[in-house]
This record gives structure tokens, C-alpha cells and sequence, in this order.
């Protein structure tokens, strides 16, 4: 994973939509470096379909002593995670538009957000 730029999503950043009241939203969230040993858990997001700036969500700081083992690693991310999904519920409210049950809109939904890619290999990962 290449580590990111402020304001600007790697190739390695995870792209995902989030859905606010009335539109949606692309977001993605990278790993960024502020100083040497300190990094940030970069969450922007911007609206689907324009290509203006990323708007800024959270960034949750990780610092290298945090690092040390597979489990503090973990849970320094775990914890970076709950702070951005805690700001996301804040920002655009806790609930999400159900899935389609049939149609094209199934389809986009799935496309958007039901495909998992694991070794090359893409799955529909839908449950329901």
C-alpha cells in the first residue's frame, strides 16, 4: 500500500459510498503521513459524480509506539475506526437506505457496494 497525501486518496485507499439524506457520497479513507513515526486514518468524502475537493470527515492519529505488535497494531486501527464510523453517524445520521429487493437499482446497489475483490478473483458479497 502506497501511503497517501493529505487531501488526496492513494492508489491504496479504500474507496467506499456513503449515504447521506439525499444524495450520496464517495468517500475513501488512506493512510497519511504527518510526521516521521506519526500517521493519520484519513477519511474524506466528496459527492458522488463531481470531481471537486475531497471534503475532510476525520483523521484519527496513530502514532508508531502504537505499532509495536500485531495486537496493539490492531488496536490502535480498531479504535481509529470507531472514531470515523462515530463521526460518519454524526455527519450523515445512522441510517442506511435498504437494500433494492429487484430491479436496476439492485443492481447499481450491488455495484456500488456489494462487490468484495480477494486475489483477483470479484464476488457479489450481498446479505439479503
Amino acid at each position: 500500500m502506497t501511503i497517501g497525501k493529505i487531501g488526496a486518496p492513494s492508489a491504496g485507499a479504500k474507496h467506499f459510498v456513503l449515504d447521506g439524506k439525499h444524495k450520496q457520497y464517495d468517500a475513501y479513507i488512506d493512510i497519511v503521513e504527518y510526521f516521521t513515526g506519526q500517521w493519520g486514518i484519513d477519511c474524506r468524502y466528496r459527492e458522488i459524480g463531481t470531481s471537486g475537493k475531497w471534503v475532510w470527515l476525520l483523521a484519527p492519529q496513530i502514532i508508531e509506539n502504537q505499532l509495536g505488535n500485531e495486537s496493539s497494531a490492531d488496536e490502535a486501527l480498531s479504535q481509529a475506526i470507531k472514531l470515523i464510523n462515530e463521526e460518519i453517524k454524526t455527519v450523515f445520521g445512522g441510517e442506511v437506505k435498504p437494500i433494492p429487493e429487484s430491479g436496476i437499482e439492485r443492481l447499481e446497489w450491488i455495484v456500488t457496494n456489494g462487490l468484495k475483490v480477494e486475489n483477483n478473483v470479484i464476488s457479489i458479497a450481498v446479505n439479503g
